[in-house]
């Protein structure tokens, strides 16, 4: 039984591996007596070469078999996560955006208008002066 993928690196398993492979211990069992092997992985993920889970749990050939074609299973690329935090603020500011640019619209609604009532209060104050003069 070859233990080493292609690139020569010891294969590494997880525990639900293990579990998944070793049919006859139960899941217990497995956690209990896997916490004995050296951890060759992260606190969140552990990983145990193959040779100790194989000499831990006295694997017969099908469940040496069954681990190591999980070990050596192509995994799908990981994608990464979009950051929330980044799309909550880009919404939070295209939000602002469109109530300032109605805002906007608005004064400037208000500017043309008053702009209008100058223009048509000074051609009244016009008219009242040229009467004036003429008088």
């Amino acid at each position: 039984m070859t233990t080493s993928n292609t690139t020569g690196k010891t294969l590494k398993v997880g525990v639900k591996q293990v579990i998944a492979s070793v049919q006859r211990l139960d899941e217990k069992t497995i956690r209990e007596g896997i916490v004995a092997l050296d951890n060759k992985g992260s606190s969140r993920a552990p990983m145990y070469h193959i040779e100790q889970v194989q000499r831990q749990f006295n694997l017969n050939t099908d469940e040496y078999n069954a681990l190591l074609s999980l070990a050596t299973k192509p995994r799908a690329p990981r994608t990464p996560k979009s950051d929330t935090t980044v799309n909550s603020e880009l919404l939070t500011l295209a939000t602002d955006l469109a109530a300032k640019s109605s805002k906007l619209d608005s004064i400037n609604a208000e500017i043309t208008k008053l702009t209008n009532e100058r223009e048509a209060l000074q051609r009244e104050v016009n008219e009242i002066l040229s009467k004036l003069k003429i008088k």
